[in-house]
């Protein structure tokens, strides 16, 4: 499952993909269907949401964006690589089973 990882103060810090929650984590996603986390998102864990502070530092805010946007990019990169290995266990397997009929 993927886990949404936030600091204390609610902003998104990681992308995590375990059987597993980490502390501090949700499933709820934050990113919007382009892929991108607004600038002052901070999940409420009351509300158990996301939501927009107005008001934030616009420094603190790109910083957390581009934050995000790693987080994404990491969890991306490690489903491709999740899909690669499965690929290439399955060629392992194809090519045993064949040597495995030429004996």
């Amino acid at each position: 499952m993927i886990y949404y990882v936030y600091d204390d103060q609610g902003y998104l810090i990681d992308v995590v993909k375990s059987d597993d929650q980490p502390a501090n984590s949700t499933t709820v996603s934050p990113f919007d269907r382009n892929g991108i986390v607004k600038a002052g998102t901070r999940f409420d864990v009351s509300k158990k949401t996301w939501s927009n502070v107005a008001g934030s530092d616009n420094k603190t805010n790109n910083e957390q964006q581009q934050l995000a946007q790693l987080a994404l990019q990491q969890a991306q990169f490690q489903a491709n690589q999740q899909k690669l290995n499965s690929q290439l266990a399955l060629q392992l397997a194809q090519l045993t089973a064949k040597e495995a009929q030429n004996v």
